[in-house]
């Protein structure tokens, strides 16, 4: 699994998703600057949103 929630909020182990991510858990916070940023290539912002979504309809709201 590549989220998670802590006490700070909800999180992505962004070693699970993309090289480009950092190596670590990212809350969404973070998460959000990164794809903002334009940083980030296409792919892995494919992954991200996919992961997002595939939780979202998994788990349902938190």
């Amino acid at each position: 699994m590549a989220a998670g929630v802590r006490t700070g909020g909800l999180m992505i182990d962004g070693k699970e998703l993309s090289p480009e991510l950092p190596r670590r858990q990212i809350l969404l916070t973070e998460l959000r600057d990164l794809l903002t940023s334009r940083r980030l290539c296409n792919a892995t912002r494919d992954a991200v949103w996919r992961e997002l979504a595939i939780r979202a309809r998994r788990d349902g709201p938190q």
